[in-house]
């Protein structure tokens, strides 16, 4: 892909026609962008899911660590709270590649497929990615066909590390960072 966005000419599916170059560097600087966008992202789920880890238990005088903490950066506890799971389940090499694969639509895992996932047997974590992206699956299907198959509920999974029973929150308006992550 990267030769072809440097050679001028990115060939698309109209019969026998390919881009001018004005429009092939256009669409080139636009990979490029939705690549660091990819990155950024990655990172910023990262931070999050390492922030919920050192929150998790802890407290800020007498208030929970985890609701100041998400406080500070514009989202709920509900929102914040999951992203330890994350944290616990990958690292942010990982993340990173997990984030940067596509299904077959082009999409990538979204954060919400992360915690789906992280909330599974680790065994089975590695089939269910797989699956996820070859079947282009959202959320809901995929947890769906995770508990059909596998009979696991994602809200209650027992991991060797630990009992996961957390809620998924759905995005809160106004929440800074849960619009770029989500």
């Amino acid at each position: 892909m990267n030769d072809q966005r440097s050679s001028g000419v990115i060939p698309i599916e109209v019969p026998s026609e390919r881009l001018p170059e004005d429009l092939s560097a256009l669409v080139a600087g636009l990979l490029a962008a939705e690549e660091n966008v990819n990155a950024a992202t990655a990172e910023c789920v990262y931070r999050l899911a390492f922030l919920a880890r050192a929150a998790h238990g802890r407290r800020v005088g007498s208030l929970d660590a985890m609701s100041v903490c998400a406080q500070a950066i514009g989202i709920t506890r509900q929102t914040l709270q999951p992203f330890a799971l994350i944290a616990r389940c990958w690292t942010q090499e990982e993340l990173r590649e997990l984030l940067t694969r596509r299904d077959a639509h082009g999409r990538g895992l979204s954060s919400s497929h992360l915690v789906t996932l992280a909330r599974i047997p680790r065994a089975a974590r590695i089939r269910w990615i797989e699956r996820a992206l070859a079947e282009s699956l959202d959320v809901r299907a995929l947890r769906r066909k995770i508990h059909e198959e596998d009979g696991v509920d994602h809200r209650n999974v027992d991991d060797d590390r630990s009992r996961c029973t957390i809620r998924l929150s759905s995005r809160e308006p106004g929440g800074r960072l849960a619009r770029s992550i989500a």
